[in-house]
């Protein structure tokens, strides 16, 4: 693999912001000119695979992170000249906040996810898009049945109204409430995954024979698969008070301040692709009886996984653990182990796996209500748009999986395909 190489640009566009001019009756005395500048910054960090092809070097990807910084002042100019012996006259740009709204990616880009937090989504988007994820979980279900939930009381809540009326003698709304709370989450919490899950069950059972014949065709190829985390956005608004802007110019050219605000809506996107290719046992003519009554086990084993989640795996089990659920609320281990137990099995493998990332922060100052000497209200905005984007790459077997425990069959599987360059190396 190549070292990381680092780059960095930057632009700034310098252009004539407006012309402060001063008069004594119709001579002109003092001509100020003002300059103001847009910026463009980028910084890119990555680090190339190079292979030969064909005789040519080619660049097949990894890990990089890219940031990004662009200022801009708006386009509207205003004309504005006072009266008297004495007058001013400005012909140009008024800016909310400064004629040089300095773009530096160090300061003002957003921070990137760590390792360990694109690994973890990485992890989690790899468990929800694998081609040999089970169409139900027959074995989870079938472990849970002794825990199956109590029939709803609902019909009986007349009675047990009246009964909690007695045994109180009078009403008591704690144990209505305790009373009710009880059924809504036996309800919310039993009932309805328990009718997803037979739900999920009759579907796999309807669609087997397809669900089958699909997964037979896309043994031993390269299967695309990508998954992308929902959009978040938020967006703030504050208030920095009362201003004039920017350049600092006489005072008789105003007749009052405006207010000053200032709006960050920062976004959040993250996405996975990769490329699978899973194995499933062959019935060959040429073997013996004995070898293809053990594909034909083993082929109908892979099969009754797919339709049916029936295979007994640390996943299953730690699925059937009481508090994984709690574990799997703040943390990725229901994830891991699945994956863990997916990539031991059915030759599971990745040719290649990115998790991407792009968080975005748009900045707007606008200078609200500004009051010019001849009455007008002028409003300048002025903008500052930065973002950063990142990737991680997985190795065969997932985000975060340490190469030294890979077994001899997983090596195997690795230099078979072809995915690496070197024995017992992820040298892509």
């Amino acid at each position: 693999m190549s070292k990381f190489s680092s780059k960095s640009r930057h632009i700034r566009n310098f252009e004539l912001f407006g012309v402060e001019n001063s008069y004594v009756d119709t001579a002109l005395v003092n001509k100020v000119s003002f300059s103001g500048f847009g910026e463009f910054d980028q910084f890119t960090s990555s680090q190339g695979n190079p292979v030969s092809r064909l005789g040519k070097s080619v660049d097949i990807g990894g890990p990089f992170v890219t940031k990004s910084t662009t200022s801009n002042i708006g386009n509207s100019t205003v004309n504005v000249r006072s009266g008297g012996h004495v007058w001013y006259e400005y012909v140009g740009k008024i800016a909310p906040l400064s004629t040089q709204l300095i773009a530096n990616v160090t300061t003002s880009a957003p921070i990137p996810s760590n390792t360990n937090q694109m690994n973890a989504f990485g992890t989690q988007a790899i468990a929800r898009c694998l081609p040999t994820n089970p169409k139900a979980g027959l074995g989870q279900f079938l472990g849970e049945l002794h825990d199956v939930p109590k029939i709803p009381d609902i019909l009986n809540w007349k009675s047990r109204l009246l009964d909690i009326r007695k045994r109180t003698k009078g009403f008591n709304f704690d144990a209505v409430s305790r009373a009710a709370g009880d059924e809504y989450l036996n309800a919310v919490f039993g009932w309805v995954p328990f009718i997803n899950d037979l739900q999920g069950l009759l579907d796999s059972i309807k669609n087997c024979a397809p669900t089958m014949i699909k997964y037979a065709r896309g043994a031993n190829k390269h299967l695309v698969r990508s998954y992308h985390f929902p959009s978040t956005s938020s967006t703030t608004i504050t208030n920095l008070g009362s201003s004039f802007g920017q350049p600092s110019l006489v005072s008789n050219l105003y007749s009052a301040p405006g207010t000053l605000f200032k709006e960050t809506r920062t976004s959040t996107n993250r996405w996975f692709k990769g490329s699978f290719t899973y194995y499933l046992p062959q019935i060959l003519p040429d073997d013996s009886d004995f070898v293809q009554a053990i594909n034909k086990f083993k082929l109908f084993e892979a099969f009754a996984n797919r339709c049916y989640g029936l295979r007994l795996t640390p996943d299953l089990l730690y699925k059937l653990t009481p508090w994984s659920w709690a574990l799997d609320w703040v943390s990725t281990t229901g994830d891991v182990i699945h994956n863990w137990s997916a990539f031991a099995n059915d030759g599971l493998v990745m040719h290649h796996g990115y998790i991407m990332e792009q968080i975005s922060i748009d900045e707007t100052w606008t200078l609200a209500g500004l009051r010019l000497v001849d009455g007008r209200s002028y409003s300048p905005i002025q903008t500052r748009n930065s973002y950063v984007k990142s990737r991680a790459k997985a190795t065969p077997y997932g985000f975060g999986a340490n190469p030294a425990s890979f077994t001899a069959k997983q090596w195997g599987v690795i230099a078979a395909l072809g995915i690496s360059k070197q024995p017992y190396s992820l040298n892509f």
